[in-house]
């Protein structure tokens, strides 16, 4: 934990590497210890409300790009705009309060986004924001429409570097999901969800406003680094997919460059405490597979059992036996999850019914655990219906794949937040999550990190009392500002970095 504000004063705007002030917000010690008929994303996000199990499933995802179409991706210039605001936004896109610090006050930019939250693949309102506040940061490009709603924005440093500096030519990235979920909001404060059904639940409208905030920040300081950053804000995290979508447009070989890619999310949990930060080298969170197995018997008469191909008694079977794929089929020190989650049969109590089917999810942190598990499970299911005069018909879905940071990136990582959060405040030998992120389809292009900031928040991820800890945006966009000193500032001739960084200053 941080104990009180660090030392050294940052001048007036500027954010010191271990503290100081941006847009309006002191970085002090965190605490302790638009209207359209109802669409097919709205009705698939909310079956899968309350748990991650079917996020990204494939199909689930070709229907909703054939629903939505794909746009074409559009390059804006960077100073001014294509349409005008609603008056409403226009105030919002503006800096809402200036404060001693001066600059955006971003607390009420992300009250904004939480009172207007957008389902995956509908962030129309939410993008449209981040153009103009991009455009009004002076971003040397700004791209729309990638896999969607998607929006990159560009900045490339000024700073005077040597022939062949490697940090000049690097290109790094900042990812941001803005999607909401398709819940009610319980809470009943002032910035609450405007939107019925929908809400901001999971943290996204922070994650938005963090990066936001970096890209301001770093806009003002463009002399302090030799490289380029991405900003990268992306859609339909919780349940399309939405940052393979927007590779599928071409976000890392035609919009972007990116050497390296970076994430973050906030995290209320204890396992790790407000102030603190989390990173690990290796796996961080797991895949998310969607299986359903239907059993196909021969139904009949309640009465008569002997005379059917019971599929109930047969799906109980094989409940009992798929849990040996884990149990006796995998390295007890890999861990794999395979639960049946759904079991559904019949509609009248005096008949046997023709079919029972069985759903469930498969997660895992390694590729061949996860393609070892869906073999078993396929081969189990056949096995046990034909043991019984039944057939099976085993339809797996692969959803997002295990979120696996880079060894060197994560040691970035560790670096950039120990000068934000302190030493002693930075976790590396956390727990993996067994909840999925689609931030891995980057990391599986590019050498990337992603990490968890610890947060003090009135309710988890996904509960609908939820909401963001603002308290944490200047510490976490500080970690940004120190990677890119850490990995673009240009370096002197002694091979030491020119970065401000060195001076505890940025």
């Amino acid at each position: 934990r941080v104990d009180g504000e660090h030392e050294g004063d940052a001048e007036e705007g500027d954010l010191g590497v271990g503290g100081g002030v941006l847009g309006g917000l002191e970085h002090q010690a965190p605490p302790g210890p638009g209207r359209r008929e109802r669409s097919l994303a709205a009705e698939r996000q909310e079956e899968a409300a309350s748990t991650h199990a079917g996020r990204g499933c494939e199909r689930e995802r070709e229907r909703e790009r054939e629903r939505v179409g794909r746009r074409a991706s559009e390059v804006l210039p960077a100073g001014e705009g294509d349409e005008e605001l609603d008056g409403e936004m226009a105030e919002a896109v503006a800096d809402p309060v200036a404060r001693a610090g001066g600059g955006v006050e971003w607390e009420d930019v992300r009250k904004d986004l939480h009172m207007h939250p957008e389902l995956g693949l509908e962030e129309e309102r939410t993008s449209k924001l981040v153009v103009k506040k991009l455009q009004s940061f002076g971003m040397d490009q700004i791209r729309t429409g990638i896999g969607g709603t998607g929006v990159v924005g560009t900045l490339k440093g000024t700073q005077r570097s040597s022939e062949g500096d490697p940090a000049a030519l690097r290109e790094i990235g900042f990812r941001a999901d803005m999607d909401c979920l398709p819940m009610q909001e319980a809470n009943d404060f002032g910035h609450k969800s405007r939107t019925p059904g929908r809400f901001h639940g999971c943290g996204h409208d922070g994650h938005t406003t963090m990066v936001l905030a970096a890209a301001e920040h770093l806009a003002k300081r463009r002399d302090t680094f030799a490289g380029t950053v991405h900003f990268i804000f992306q859609p339909a995290e919780e349940n399309f997919g939405g940052a393979r979508l927007m590779i599928e447009d071409g976000l890392l070989v035609e919009h972007t460059r990116c050497d390296e890619i970076y994430g973050v999310h906030n995290w209320p949990y204890p396992e790790v405490p407000p102030g603190f930060f989390a990173v690990r080298s290796g796996p961080i969170m797991a895949s998310a597979d969607e299986f359903e197995i239907i059993i196909k018997g021969e139904g009949g008469h309640a009465a008569m059992p002997h005379l059917t191909v019971d599929p109930i008694t047969i799906g109980a079977q094989l409940v009992s036996a798929l849990q040996t794929v884990v149990s006796r089929g995998n390295d007890p020190l890999q861990p794999v999850v395979l639960s049946i989650t759904r079991f559904n049969a019949g509609s009248a109590f005096n008949v046997i019914p023709n079919t029972a089917v069985l759903c469930g999810t498969v997660r895992a942190f390694r590729e061949d655990d996860r393609s070892r598990v869906q073999a078993q499970l396929e081969r189990m299911s056949q096995s046990v219906c034909m043991a019984s005069n039944a057939t099976a018909t085993v339809n797996y879905y692969r959803g997002y794949p295990p979120t696996v940071n880079s060894k060197k990136q994560a040691e970035y990582a560790r670096q950039a937040a120990e000068l934000a959060f302190g030493v002693d405040n930075v976790l590396l030998d956390c727990d993996p999550s067994l909840a999925a992120e689609d931030f891995s389809y980057m990391l599986d292009q590019v050498g990337g990190a992603y990490a968890w900031v610890g947060a003090d928040s009135p309710g988890k991820l996904h509960e609908t009392n939820f909401d963001f800890d603002d308290s944490i945006i200047p510490v976490t966009v500080q970690y940004y500002v120190n990677l890119v000193n850490l990995r673009l500032a240009a370096k002197t001739a002694s091979g030491a970095s020119a970065s401000a960084a060195d001076e505890a200053t940025v």
